[in-house]
C-alpha cells in the first residue's frame, strides 16, 4: 500500500492494496464483500431490514479493521506496514459516511405519505423540495404538477411516486392561487448531473424552463440546478416568454464569495465531531479552488451547500467567535513593510517544507522509491502549497504602496484584503497542511506561521 492512500469500502481495492504478511487480512476482505452486498440491495430497495443488514456488515468491517490494525501493530520498520495502519485509521470517518448514506437512502426510498407541504410557506416550501429531490434522484422517476407565478420565489413544483401528475398540479394551484399550471412526469437525467428532465403531459408554458432554473436557484442547494423539457419523448427548447418580468440574479463575485467562505471556514473550527469538521473542511477545500480558477458558479454552489451544512450542525454565524475586529493604519511605507513579509513569510513556508522533504529522502535513501518520492514531494507536496500562498498578495501590496488616487487605492486594498481571506481559507481547510504540520518526520508549523503573519497584516490592509 502507497503512503497516504485513502480506504475504500470495496474488496476489489482491498485485494490489491494490501501488504503481504497479514493473517487478518481475508477477514477484511470478506467483512468488505459483505456490506458491498448488503450496499446494493439496500440500494435497490431501500427497506429497513436492508438497511438494518448494512449497519451489521458496516459493523462487521469496523472489527476487521481493528483485527489488522492490531496484528499490524507488532511489525515493526516495514514502511507498506506502516503506510498500511495509517490508511486503515481513518476507516472510522468513512464508517461514519457510509451510516449517513445508508440513514438518508432509506429514508429516501420509504413511502411517500410525507409529501404534502404548506405550499404557500417558503421556507416550508424549501424542506418539502430538499426531501423530494433527494427522493427522486434516488428513485429516478416520479410525477409531478408545476405551477409558474410571476417571480422565482412564486414557482412551485409538487412531486410524488403515487399521485396522479394532473392531480398535483391541481393542488399546486388550489394552494398557491396560482393557475397557469402543468404536470408530467419527472426523471433524474442519466449522465447529465444536476439537470432534472421533465416529460410534459400538459401544456410547455413559454419560459418554464428559465423560470424553473430560476426557482432551484433561489430555493438552493438543491440536487438539481436545470431543467430539460420533452415533449413526446423529444428534448424541446426553452419557449420564449414576451411577458417574464423577473430577471436572473446577478453574476457571482469573486470578492464577495471570497469572504463568505471565509466566514464559513471560521465556523468550521467550532464544530466538535473531528469527522464531521473533516467533512466541512473538504467542502471549503473544494469551493475555494473553484474560485482559484474562476469558477464562480460553482463556487457559489458549493459556498451554499457548505452553509447549509453549517447551519444543519448548529454552528453558529460567528463561529462563536464574536464579530471581527476593526482594524487602523496602512501608510505606503506600511504597505511595503506588509509586501516584504508576506514575502518572507511565504520563503520560511518553503523552507520548512525543504527540511521536511530532506529528512523523508534520509529515511528512505536506501529504497528503491527513493528519487521518485522525492520528485513527486516536489510537485504534489511543495508545489501545491506554494501554489496557493503565491505572490498575488505581494504584488497587491506592491500596487497599493504606490497607488495615489483613493478610490483606486480602496480598490486594490480590497483585493488585496479577497487574496487574504483566500490565503485563510486554505490554512483553515486543507487537509495537507495539517497533514505537513503533523507529520512524524520533521513536525512544522506551517499554518501557525501563516495564521500569524496574516493577522499581523490585518492591522495594515484595511
Amino acid at each position: 500500500m502507497k503512503k497516504g492512500e485513502q480506504p475504500q469500502f470495496s474488496a476489489r481495492w482491498w485485494k490489491n492494496s494490501q501488504p503481504k504478511g497479514l493473517k487478518s487480512a481475508d477477514g477484511l476482505e470478506s467483512a468488505l464483500k459483505a456490506y458491498e452486498t448488503a450496499k446494493a440491495k439496500l440500494e435497490s430497495s431501500g427497506e429497513e431490514a436492508d438497511a438494518k443488514d448494512a449497519g451489521g456488515a458496516l459493523d462487521g468491517i469496523d472489527k476487521a479493521v481493528k483485527a489488522v490494525l492490531s496484528e499490524a501493530a507488532k511489525t515493526k520498520g516495514n514502511a507498506e506496514i506502516d503506510a498500511t495502519t495509517d490508511c486503515l485509521k481513518k476507516f472510522d470517518r468513512g464508517s461514519t459516511q457510509e451510516r449517513k448514506w445508508i440513514q438518508e437512502h432509506t429514508k429516501a426510498k420509504g413511502g411517500d405519505d410525507d409529501d404534502d407541504s404548506n405550499f404557500a410557506d417558503p421556507d416550508a416550501y424549501k424542506t418539502y423540495l430538499i426531501t423530494v429531490m433527494k427522493r427522486l434522484r434516488s428513485s429516478g422517476e416520479m410525477n409531478f404538477g408545476f405551477v409558474l407565478g410571476k417571480k422565482a420565489e412564486d414557482h412551485r413544483i409538487a412531486l410524488h411516486k403515487s399521485k396522479s401528475a394532473k392531480a398535483l398540479g391541481t393542488m399546486l394551484a388550489k394552494e398557491t392561487g396560482i393557475h397557469l399550471m402543468t404536470w408530467g412526469i419527472a426523471r433524474s437525467s442519466e449522465g447529465r448531473a444536476g439537470e432534472m428532465v421533465l416529460e410534459l403531459e400538459g401544456r410547455q408554458i413559454p419560459g418554464m424552463g428559465k423560470k424553473g432554473a430560476r426557482m432551484l436557484k433561489k430555493f438552493k442547494p438543491l440536487p438539481f440546478k436545470k431543467l430539460v423539457l420533452l415533449v413526446d419523448g423529444q428534448e424541446v427548447a426553452d419557449l420564449d416568454d414576451p411577458d417574464d418580468s423577473d430577471s436572473d440574479e446577478a453574476a457571482p463575485d469573486a470578492a464577495t464569495q471570497t469572504r463568505a467562505l471565509t466566514e464559513l471556514a471560521r465556523r468550521i473550527q467550532a464544530v466538535a465531531d473531528p469527522a464531521q469538521k473533516a467533512d466541512l473542511a473538504r467542502m471549503a477545500t473544494q469551493a475555494n479552488a473553484l474560485l482559484r480558477s474562476n469558477e464562480l458558479t460553482d463556487a457559489e454552489e458549493r459556498i451554499d451547500e457548505l452553509r447549509a451544512a453549517l447551519d444543519e450542525a448548529g454552528v453558529p454565524a460567528n463561529g462563536g467567535n464574536g464579530a471581527p475586529q476593526d482594524v487602523s493604519g496602512g501608510s505606503p511605507a506600511a504597505f511595503t513593510k506588509a509586501r516584504q513579509a508576506w514575502s518572507a513569510t511565504r520563503k520560511r513556508v518553503e523552507d520548512e517544507i525543504e527540511k521536511l522533504r530532506t529528512a523523508i529522502v534520509s529515511a528512505y535513501q536506501d529504497h528503491d522509491i527513493a528519487s521518485d518520492l522525492e520528485a513527486s514531494f516536489r510537485t504534489k507536496v511543495l508545489g501545491t502549497v506554494l501554489q496557493n500562498f503565491d505572490d498575488r498578495l505581494s504584488e497587491k501590496l506592491n500596487e497599493v504602496a504606490g497607488a495615489t488616487d483613493a478610490a483606486q487605492r480602496k480598490k486594490l486594498i480590497d483585493e488585496a484584503k479577497g487574496i487574504m481571506d483566500g490565503y485563510r481559507t486554505y490554512v483553515s481547510s486543507a487537509p495537507l497542511l495539517a497533514d505537513l504540520d503533523d507529520n512524524p518526520f520533521e513536525p512544522l508549523k506551517i499554518r501557525q506561521t501563516v495564521t500569524t503573519t496574516l493577522s499581523a497584516l490585518e492591522q495594515i490592509v484595511h
